[in-house]
């Protein structure tokens, strides 16, 4: 079972588990796959979306090679001090989607202050104040 990982979003991007900062991926592109990930519905996103957004001006070919690259560089980061299956892990490959494995428990602050928002906004008195708090 993969340890959950919780993303702050808001301010400096960073991802933890067990509370330790987890020292992401030098690859950028495999930076921004996993912001990008963490921000769609469902932490997924085909393959041509993400190879049109990164290398726009590149060949299908060479796009998808850079694509490749920089989810193996993201899945070595996340993936580290647990072994997992080849196409296992953090990072998923499924009909030609990568998505964060439904497995894990994947937090994130964004969806931490959207579940507070709503409660509040269903909420009377001073609980209000609390959840806005």
């Amino acid at each position: 079972m993969l340890p959950s990982l919780f993303i702050t979003c808001f301010g400096h991007f960073e991802v933890r588990q067990f509370g330790q900062v987890v020292a992401l991926c030098h690859n950028r592109s495999g930076q921004t796959i996993l912001r990008y990930l963490v921000a769609q519905p469902g932490y997924c996103a085909s393959v041509d979306s993400l190879m049109d957004a990164l290398w726009p001006e590149d060949s299908p070919q060479v796009a998808r090679r850079k694509l490749q690259i920089a989810i193996s560089a993201l899945r070595r980061s996340l993936n580290i001090d647990y072994s997992s299956d080849p196409g296992g892990g953090y990072v998923l490959c499924k009909d030609q989607f990568y998505l964060l494995n439904p497995a894990a428990e994947i937090r994130t602050d964004v969806d931490e202050f959207l579940s507070l928002w709503q409660a509040a906004k269903q909420a009377s008195g001073n609980e209000i104040l609390h959840l806005y708090a």
